[in-house]
């Protein structure tokens, strides 16, 4: 994977750091930091934000946002090595692209062997999906991937 968003600003490593490792504690897309967190990276996070990787959820008369959503899978494919042991990042891309036709990959199961949020397997599968090699279930807390090609 390419990096799609480190020429944003100096700081957008750190702050990704930062953003996954909450992302790996909860393990849902909707992340809530604390104050201090959206005080000190306030540029970074305006300028993800700006360019549609993050989106943050605002409370009516408050500066401080209520929560931050992931919306690019790109940007969490970007995080996960900058936090993890990339060898980790490799092989589940390394089992997604060499998906057989017709065949399933559980993406919670691959991510508990993988020791890696469902969230960073959800968003390798949305890729490959918009690539058009195959199709991401959409049943509701389900995290699978069907080969197509």
């Amino acid at each position: 994977m390419t990096d799609p968003i480190s020429y944003l600003h100096e700081d957008v490593a750190l702050v990704s750091k930062e953003i996954y490792q909450v992302l790996k504690e909860i393990n849902a897309p909707l992340l809530k930091f604390e104050e201090d967190f959206y005080t000190r990276f306030s540029i970074p996070l305006a300028v993800l934000e700006k360019s549609g990787f993050i989106k943050h959820e605002t409370i009516l008369a408050s500066r401080i946002p209520a929560g931050t959503t992931l919306k690019d899978p790109s940007s969490v494919i970007y995080m996960c090595p900058l936090a993890e042991n990339k060898a980790k990042m490799v092989e589940a891309i390394d089992l997604v692209d060499g998906c057989e036709p017709g065949v399933w990959i559980d993406g919670k199961t691959l991510s508990a062997s993988l020791d890696l949020p469902d969230f960073v397997l959800n968003s390798i599968f949305k890729i490959y999906e918009a690539k058009g090699y195959g199709l991401v279930s959409k049943t509701i807390n389900e995290c699978k991937y069907l080969g197509k090609t």
